[in-house]
């Protein structure tokens, strides 16, 4: 079943309003049967979500998983509700699904989501929407790192932060979401400080002059934390992300230069072979990014 107001509150547009009811009403009632089954039954989730496609295995595949999703949301809704937690949290958190449908279109050319695993932490209210960033429940799972004094064992409580594709990414608003977090989070709370980790591409140290000289809230955000862990692919699969396309299916020379961000990978992609991401970590006092460097 859908939450109660569902669409209106995260931002859905009217194309993708139209695109799902008219899928909706192709799956009919029936798909909440299956979202019942994986948010109440213990069902799996993929599983779950196959069957449901079954009903309507003429409908894509991605715009079929959307449909999914947004049918387990009034039973996420519920939870919300029995824990007494906000509902403009939910809300909040929700949104992301209007973010990957819009990526979906831009990626994929189609309404739907290409994620669809992604959404398992929103709607078993294990990760939440805080103004610009997400956050999961976390325990660190690398060995014992040292950030200034402040020791970081295997298994301590921390909490995962993820980037959305929502708009600017201003200190202004990271700091912002940094206090609902410690706030929302205060069991979280070692000594009055948050600790947050981060793992994700944007904080790669190769890529951190494209980052300054092309999309300076995004080198800002990376100063935030400090590094415990640098990994490497062998190709650049974040491509899609600027680019809009497969690395798989991109020839260099024809990418787009539309945008700075564009201009500055296209030219490291022709230069470099070093692709990755890094894994870091930063601590919060409430009012004060305590790691961070500039």
């Amino acid at each position: 079943m859908l939450a109660k107001e569902m669409l209106k509150k995260i931002g859905f547009t009217n194309e993708m309003r139209e695109c799902y009811n008219k899928y909706k009403a192709v799956f009919g009632d029936k798909c909440d049967s299956f979202a019942k089954a994986y948010m109440r039954e213990g069902k799996d989730f993929n599983e779950a979500r196959a069957q449901m496609r079954e009903l309507a295995p003429q409908v894509n595949v991605y715009t079929a998983d959307m449909i999914f999703i947004l049918e387990c949301t009034g039973y996420a809704y519920e939870d919300y509700l029995a824990k007494n937690i906000d509902l403009e949290i939910f809300y909040d958190t929700m949104k992301d699904i209007t973010y990957k449908v819009q990526e979906c279109k831009t990626f994929k050319g189609v309404y739907g989501i290409f994620v669809p695993e992604w959404f398992k932490g929103f709607l078993r209210l294990e990760r939440f929407g805080l103004g610009r960033l997400q956050y999961d429940l976390w325990e660190h799972r690398e060995d014992t790192v040292m950030i200034g004094d402040f020791k970081v064992e295997k298994g301590f409580k921390t909490l995962a932060c993820h980037i959305p594709s929502s708009g600017p990414l201003t200190y202004e608003a990271v700091v912002d979401s940094f206090k609902r977090a410690y706030n929302f989070f205060q069991d979280r709370q070692k000594d009055g400080i948050l600790l947050i980790e981060c793992f994700t591409w944007l904080l790669f140290p190769e890529y951190s002059q494209i980052f300054k000289e092309c999309a300076k809230n995004t080198y800002s955000f990376a100063q935030n934390f400090e590094l415990y862990d640098i990994y490497y692919h062998e190709k650049f699969f974040d491509c899609w992300r600027i680019f809009n396309v497969d690395i798989d299916d991109c020839v260099i020379d024809d990418l787009p230069e539309d945008t700075r961000m564009q201009k500055g990978f296209k030219k490291y992609l022709k230069e470099n072979n070093k692709f990755g991401g890094a894994r870091g970590c930063l601590l919060f006092d409430g009012e004060n990014i305590l790691t961070r460097k500039e």
